[in-house]
């Protein structure tokens, strides 16, 4: 696995008025081991319907208590506490 013993904390993400499709995910994580969110306000980018607030693919060990549905999980080992 890629790095390890990511940590975010009480983060805020918001966009500028982009047109552009190509932007994706407000947080894009692969291939960690330990990953863990806590405190992420945010939203995917406002003119993409496929973006997710938070998207991990490729990784182990994350825990994070957000909303299952503001998640994109793709090949994940999650430990919620």
């Amino acid at each position: 696995m890629g790095q390890e013993e990511k940590m975010r904390r009480d983060f805020d993400l918001s966009w500028d008025p982009v047109k552009q499709p190509f932007f994706t995910h407000g947080l894009d994580f692969r291939e960690f081991d330990g990953v863990s969110i806590d405190g992420f306000r945010g939203t995917g980018a406002p003119e993409n319907r496929d973006a997710f607030p938070v998207s991990l693919r490729r990784a182990t060990r994350l825990d994070t208590r957000l909303p299952a549905g503001s998640i994109r999980l793709e090949n994940v080992r999650r430990e919620n506490k």
